[in-house]
């Protein structure tokens, strides 16, 4: 009875009920210092209800866990970011970047089957997508439109992935230069696309003309194919620049694919190259022309026989003696 306040404890909580004797002495906490929350009339948690309060949250968690609530709030936990990765929308997160890694959009190019996934995942992606992703989705696009002819493009997307290429085509290295080159080549008769393709392969011959010595022997040969199987005619004197590049450096490199690309430009392009780039590649079809199958023989046969210069008389008998 003569203490200045007494104590109500309920839920865990300690609150302070003021008296009017004895009021200064209820001012004061611990080591003689006013509470503030006497004065508002706050309550305080003591320290050995703050421990029985966290005690009873540890049970009440073992509780929840053990009758199989926290478990199936992690499997919906789970299942939704499952269904947020497999979204096409869900492919940005709330600050706008793409949840994806630059490896795993690349895996998810490659394995397109159809161009409505092609162009789904343009759709998805298309703000994060960097140089080697659009000129790797441009050639997988390309591919599919050209093995079959059942399947119905859509333009508007085409054309849109054709303008992404074009604005990217500045800061592309050659390889990727190179990537856009051959997917180019294959869309011959393809109206539109064939016309964007005519411009695109413009810029990349202009790259070419300037950084040739940056190009390799396989980015060459594609850039060359590309224009020989759009019918775009070269200056000879760009002709003569490009093989003579790949005579000083690819002797011995060539595959059985690239020698016969090149010797097919030259048929398209009616180009007879000089004589060391035709010493070049007369050796390299004595090296490679033994393991040929009888298909490649065929199209090397008939790219040689446009090719009337006395560097290629052996190679044209050689040939002939393994149809036979």
């Amino acid at each position: 009875r003569g203490k200045a306040h007494s104590q109500q404890v309920f839920c865990g909580w300690e609150r302070p009920t003021m008296s009017l004797r004895g009021a200064p002495r209820a001012l004061k906490g611990r080591g003689g210092v006013a509470d503030p929350g006497c004065l508002r009339g706050v309550a305080r948690e003591t320290p050995p209800c703050r421990r029985a309060r966290r005690a009873l949250e540890v049970v009440r968690h073992a509780v929840h866990s053990s009758s199989g609530g926290l478990r199936e709030e992690e499997e919906e936990e789970e299942s939704r970011r499952k269904a947020s990765r497999t979204a096409g929308t869900s492919a940005m997160d709330r600050r706008g970047t793409s949840l994806e890694s630059p490896r795993s959009i690349q895996r998810r190019i490659a394995r397109c089957q159809t161009l409505s996934e092609a162009f789904g995942l343009l759709e998805a992606h298309s703000t994060f997508l960097d140089d080697v992703h659009v000129a790797s989705l441009y050639n997988r696009v390309s591919d599919l439109l050209r093995r079959s002819s059942r399947q119905q493009s859509s333009a508007e997307a085409l054309e849109h992935l054709s303008e992404l290429v074009k604005l990217r085509l500045s800061s592309m290295n050659t390889r990727s230069l190179s990537t856009v080159a051959n997917a180019c080549g294959k869309l011959r008769g393809r109206d539109r696309a064939a016309a964007d393709a005519v411009g695109v392969l413009a810029h990349v011959r202009g790259r070419a003309n300037a950084s040739l010595p940056d190009f390799s022997c396989v980015d060459l040969e594609n850039v060359l194919w590309a224009h020989g199987k759009l019918g775009l005619r070269l200056h000879p004197e760009e002709l003569d620049s490009w093989y003579t590049r790949l005579a000083e450096d690819c002797p011995g490199r060539l595959s059985e694919k690239s020698l016969v690309s090149l010797l097919y430009t030259c048929q398209r392009q009616r180009y007879r190259p000089p004589g060391a780039v035709a010493s070049v590649l007369a050796s390299e079809i004595a090296r490679l022309a033994p393991a040929m199958t009888p298909k490649a023989l065929a199209n090397l046969l008939s790219s040689l026989a446009h090719l009337r210069s006395d560097e290629m008389l052996e190679p044209v008998k050689l040939v002939t003696a393994l149809l036979s």
